[in-house]
């Protein structure tokens, strides 16, 4: 319970922290309500109110580090005099610029580079975060397998249906990592996804903005300053471009060669852009992942979780009980195939032992599906290795099973 509580919250401080914001004391109210839920699930436990208190100590003694860099950071990149000394070296290429009258081309490469990096791609950096397309509760709401929790445990089944035995005993011997690692995947690459088309749609907008600039600039001349002024005012309703750069001097200004430049930095910039991860924020995902993994009970024999909504219920139900052979170590010798059955009621005994008060059977079909009789022929002889016993004699006609005939019966 404490190593499983330690690592959520580690996890949490370091959502925090990848943010990039400043500290907040709500950090660390939302960490101990964690800590403060964590220890009620396991209230079974007795757990001692001294022992509650050392473990939120340690857990908040890391937190605070954590903290104090994050804003020692936040402070540090918002520094006004930090930032205004960071332009000096674009002042000094100016003037060296104009004192050497340094070729065109290079000052034109060198002044649409500083003007890509420090003002445009923050600006379409941001207007990205804030895209609708990519708000998280928005994407979490059009996800099928987020439906319910039946509705993410049989998608887990059927992707698990095609994946090698390691990752498949990891499910079976960690079902929350597994979870809540399938979780943050998904929405990581539906983010992808609707990332890629955001920014290819905004760099596609300010191409088209340049080019018509460039137009602009020819008929009616102009320098260099005019132009970025006028392509800060045609992308006004989709980006907040800062003016981050220098004084924007250039000699015998030709805007079809700056517009070039410009164009060939702006495709550079949206592969950039591409190749940089869309990260899940913190905050939606822990409360996605808590609500999939509901209320973390597990079936004592088979050891599959129960996918009752909510947390507080002593009626667990799972729809497919696994065979019992991938649930605990196997002592017959032999590798058996034999479902999780409700109709065997010893593993009540260890319930009512466990919790300590009457608690409800778990409600489930007794006879084995096609998917589980894959699994068993899939990895027969890689569970008969870890239980150091012979493998189970499989019927021909579970060999047969494909998997798509394995998966179609997965509905909720």
């Amino acid at each position: 319970m404490a190593n499983d509580t330690i690592n959520q919250c580690l996890t949490f401080v370091a959502g925090k922290v990848k943010e990039k914001t400043d500290y907040h004391p709500a950090h660390t109210m939302e960490l101990l309500e964690l800590i403060e839920n964590n220890l009620k699930k396991h209230c079974e436990l007795d757990i001692s109110p001294k022992i509650a208190a050392a473990l939120k100590i340690h857990i908040c003694g890391h937190a605070a580090r954590e903290f104090q860099s994050m804003h020692e950071a936040f402070i540090k990149d918002k520094d006004p005099e930090r930032n205004f000394l960071a332009l000096k070296p674009q002042y000094c290429n100016d003037f060296k610029g104009l004192y050497y009258q340094k070729e065109t081309r290079k000052e034109y490469k060198r002044k649409a580079k500083e003007f890509t990096d420090e003002s445009l791609k923050p600006a379409v950096m941001e207007y990205i975060q804030k895209s609708p397309n990519l708000d998280i509760n928005g994407i979490i709401k059009e996800i099928v397998e987020f439906r319910t929790i039946r509705h993410f445990q049989l998608f887990m089944l059927k992707e698990l249906s095609s994946s090698e035995f390691n990752r498949f005993q990891k499910y079976i011997k960690n079902y929350n990592e597994s979870a809540q690692n399938l979780i943050q995947q998904i929405l990581e690459k539906r983010c992808r996804s609707n990332k890629i088309e955001i920014v290819r749609t905004i760099c596609r907008e300010i191409q088209a903005a340049v080019v018509q600039l460039e137009g602009t600039h020819i008929s009616n001349g102009g320098d260099i300053k005019e132009f970025f002024v006028g392509l800060r005012s045609k992308l006004n309703e989709r980006l907040v471009i800062s003016d981050n750069t220098t004084g924007l001097v250039v000699n015998n200004f030709r805007a079809s060669e700056f517009s070039n430049v410009l164009t060939e930095l702006i495709g550079k910039m949206e592969k950039d852009l591409l190749l940089k991860e869309k990260s899940v924020p913190c905050g939606p995902l822990k409360q996605q992942q808590k609500k999939l993994l509901g209320c973390q009970r597990f079936c004592p024999r088979c050891n599959v979780p129960c996918d009752k909504e909510g947390e507080s219920h002593w009626w667990h139900t799972a729809l497919t009980h696994r065979p019992l052979a991938f649930g605990k170590e196997e002592k017959s010798g032999k590798l058996t195939f034999q479902m999780c059955s409700h109709t065997d009621s010893s593993w009540f005994t260890i319930w009512k032992s466990y919790f300590k008060r009457e608690v409800q059977p778990y409600d489930t079909p007794i006879t084995a599906t096609p998917y589980w009789k894959f699994i068993f022929a899939k990895h027969n002889e890689k569970y008969a290795e870890i239980h150091k016993c012979s493998p189970g004699k499989i019927p021909e006609a579970w060999k047969a099973i494909t998997r798509e005939e394995a998966v179609q019966n997965l509905n909720v």
